[in-house]
């Protein structure tokens, strides 16, 4: 797990941790399941397995996930599952390595999406603010789990 901070003035609160929780798990899961059969041999089937159920939860964008953090935006390209959350409060302060901690637990539980680890795949996470919606505020990565060899 890599975390960056950009900047110290939001670290956070465990319900903004575990509202992120619940955008992950519906674009990493229906894509395992849409190719459990097939076992990957290039970073092309990768992408496609990624990109799975993209176009849904894409269509139901922008998602509130708690009273200050909405999910803006999802992609998947080279490798990367990629979800771009917004914060609407200046005044929370958000720990990335908390947020962080949660996110790997979720994922390295997860018997599918540590599958899609073990072939390859990294969840991001990006954190701006809507005051300065091109000011990041912070990202968590996620490539790897314990106990998982790599790829």
């Amino acid at each position: 797990m890599r975390v960056k901070e950009k900047s110290g003035r939001f670290p956070v609160g465990i319900g903004i941790a575990i509202a992120i929780v619940a955008g992950l798990l519906v674009a990493g899961i229906a894509g395992y399941f849409a190719f459990a059969g097939k076992k990957p041999d290039a970073a092309a089937q990768l992408d496609e397995k990624l990109q799975f159920g993209m176009e849904e939860l894409k269509a139901r964008l922008p998602q509130k996930m708690d009273t200050i953090t909405s999910l803006i935006d999802a992609k998947a390209e080279n490798g990367t599952l990629s979800y771009i959350y917004e914060i609407n409060d200046e005044s929370t302060r958000i720990d990335f390595g908390v947020i962080g901690e949660k996110l790997a637990s979720v994922i390295c539980t997860d018997e599918k999406m540590t599958s899609l680890v073990k072939d390859g795949a990294t969840y991001a996470y990006e954190y701006y603010n809507t005051a300065q919606p091109k000011k990041l505020l912070g990202e968590v990565r996620i490539s790897s789990c314990p106990g998982t060899p790599a790829p």
